[in-house]
């Protein structure tokens, strides 16, 4: 992990305009950043918050990060009713303090600072202000005014001491800033802001609707500076905390050179590092950014990104491969604007070129294989470090045919309507991604939990159900899970006739799916994915299909729909659903066609198979 500190911009909002709103509002929200030195700077914010119902009441909950560059220095609180009368304040020493790490992270010097203030009122004001000190200017704050709930006014001011070097960028929707005669301050200042767009499927990236982007011309971090003007130097400045990591005492692994081709030892390479060690974070200080040593990577069996990284390019030194370092925000952080030189990152893998291609590499990926990515890492803008400076790169997206979940299903109907169903379910590529993880952290009970809600929407009784799983640790071949079991009364008996829906598997279900008018981003998935249901339906031969339905096609440049029911033998029957979605993001422009196909696709999974009892 690249660690990139985020301090939330929890809201605060006056009241005097809004006492009689139905909603809460943020009255104003103000944010003063000083730079005093490269290695001084202070951060404050004040906010007030007009609260009267769940939404606004989170924005009474104050959570302030800071880590080994930073402290807290100020804080105060108070609460009030309604004709702005204090009903209680609050200092420093009342917020609560823990240790913050996320998943995988041991250690990572984040501190948070929180409290959460909510009196016995339905309606009330919240008004917080605290002051972070920061050792660098490599912490240089954005500012993303927007949130979930209305900001009637939000300002940010920035002042800078001479001869101070920095960049900035802005959405479209912030108007250009106020700057003093002087030229030291800087104020943004936006109104009237609506609530951050929500809804179906919105793209990571969605926040950045209202946003300044802010970047120090050169950095200092633990004595070490960079410029970070260009792609070319934010990546240099990587380098120069990395280029010495990459040596290792001794030779690590034997490679089996009967196929002595760069794939086959970089993918013996890999392998061996998915087996010999685990993610694991520790980062004091510096580490947030700077990589431990291969050589003790090699030694403790642990790391992370930049980390195992750093080990898996000193692997394949070791066998004359070259690989890169490549920096990336993941995608489900949004995306890189090209022209925007800025640190976004949170992420490193490899980069390896091979003599035809390119192989792109995750280090921390215990289910990927060589060949692809796990899909935060695909078609990402990234930074690659090659000679010792940055260059952009685009990792490559995967296709609907890599990342298939196919379910191929025989189904006995019997005589009381229930069916007796035999079947496997294979998975490949990101598909089996998250499927492998599952398989491997669940315990027994979980697992059969989680394999029959596969099942378990449509029908009404599950019992007798077992499964077996194939190729878990064989990440070169698809995921396979056989299952058996029985559903109780699935089919619906009116009179001499049994009604069945043969999609019993999956649906499309859109009821969040807003209209045309009301949709204001584009669509996105994490990947483009094919999802492919073939059930055979036989029959006792005391029944007879009395339905016919022609089969459905829906074709479109972002998703293919396939439906169809034939009668292939004596009281048998196949169902063929396929369900393709080619895009990862879908256009706005596109959204009303998109519309159209999912409200097709939704009416189309209700039809029925009619089998009559024959007297």
């Amino acid at each position: 992990m690249i660690r990139r500190l985020i301090i939330p911009f929890l809201l605060i909002v006056t009241v005097h305009e809004y006492m009689r709103a139905s909603e809460s509002h943020i009255l104003f929200s103000t944010i003063k950043t000083k730079i005093k030195s490269e290695k001084k700077m202070e951060y404050t914010v004040h906010k007030k918050i007009f609260i009267t119902d769940n939404k606004g009441r989170e924005f009474s909950e104050v959570s302030i990060v800071t880590d080994d560059f930073s402290i807290l220095k100020k804080f105060k609180a108070k609460m009030m009713d309604l004709n702005g009368k204090s009903i209680r304040t609050y200092k420093l020493k009342d917020l609560e303090s823990v240790n913050a790490s996320s998943s995988g992270m041991l250690y990572t010097g984040n501190r948070i600072q929180y409290g959460k203030f909510s009196p016995a009122l339905k309606e009330y004001i919240f008004e917080y202000e605290y002051t972070i000190q920061f050792s660098s200017t490599y912490f240089l704050r954005d500012w993303y005014p927007q949130t979930t709930i209305p900001v009637q006014n939000a300002t940010y001011s920035l002042t800078i001491p001479k001869n101070f070097e920095f960049n900035y960028y802005q959405s479209n929707n912030i108007p250009p800033p106020t700057i003093s005669d002087d030229g030291r301050t800087y104020n943004w200042k936006v109104n009237d802001l609506p609530p951050q767009t929500t809804g179906w499927r919105i793209p990571p990236e969605i926040d950045e609707e209202y946003e300044v982007i802010l970047v120090p011309g050169i950095v200092e971090l633990n004595g070490i500076k960079g410029r970070f003007r260009s792609w070319a130097t934010i990546g240099g400045w990587y380098n120069q905390l990395s280029e010495s990591k990459y040596n290792l005492e001794t030779q690590v692994i034997s490679i089996d050179y009967a196929d002595s081709s760069q794939f086959s030892i970089t993918d013996q390479v890999y392998r061996f590092l998915q087996g010999d060690t685990r993610y694991v974070g520790i980062e004091f200080g510096i580490h947030g950014w700077e990589p431990h040593s291969a050589q003790s990577v090699c030694d403790n069996k642990y790391g992370d990104c930049k980390d195992l990284t750093t080990y898996f390019i000193s692997l394949l030194k070791q066998q004359s491969i070259i690989g890169y370092p490549v920096l990336l925000r993941t995608r489900d952080r949004g995306i890189i604007n090209p022209t925007r030189p800025n640190n976004y990152f949170n992420h490193v893998i490899t980069m390896v070129p091979m003599e035809q291609d390119t192989l792109w590499v995750d280090a921390t990926s215990k289910t990927a294989t060589i060949s692809d990515l796990p899909w935060t890492d695909e078609g990402v803008t990234a930074l690659a470090i090659v000679d010792g400076k940055g260059e952009l790169v685009k990792t490559p997206l995967s296709s609907p045919g890599d990342n298939q979940e196919t379910y191929s299903i025989r189904s006995t109907i019997t005589l009381a309507g229930d069916m007796d169903i035999k079947g496997r379910i294979t998975y490949t590529e990101n598909r089996a991604h998250s499927m492998r993880y599952r398989l491997k952290s669940y315990n027994s009970h979980e697992l059969e939990k989680y394999l029959k809600s596969h099942f378990s929407s449509y029908a009404p009784e599950i019992t007798n159900f077992e499964f077996t799983v194939e190729n878990l640790g064989d990440l070169n071949r698809p995921l396979i899970v056989d299952f058996s079991f029985q559903l109780i009364a699935y089919a619906t008996r009116i009179g001499s006739r049994f009604i069945i829906n043969p999609s019993f598997i999956h649906r499309a279900v859109y009821d969040n799916l807003e209209s045309t008018e009301e949709r204001k981003c584009p669509v996105f998935y994490q990947f483009p994915f094919t999802l492919s249901d073939s059930i055979y339906f036989r029959y006792p031969r005391s029944f007879q299909l009395s339905t016919s339905s022609d089969p459905i096609l829906i074709d479109t440049n972002f998703g293919t729909y396939r439906w169809s029911m034939e009668e292939i033998d004596d009281h048998e029957l196949l169902f063929i659903r396929t369900y393709i979605i080619k895009k990862q993001l879908i256009d706005l422009k596109d959204y009303s066609a998109y519309y159209d196909f999912c409200r097709k696709a939704q009416i189309s999974d209700k039809g029925k198979m009619i089998l009559k009892i024959i007297d």
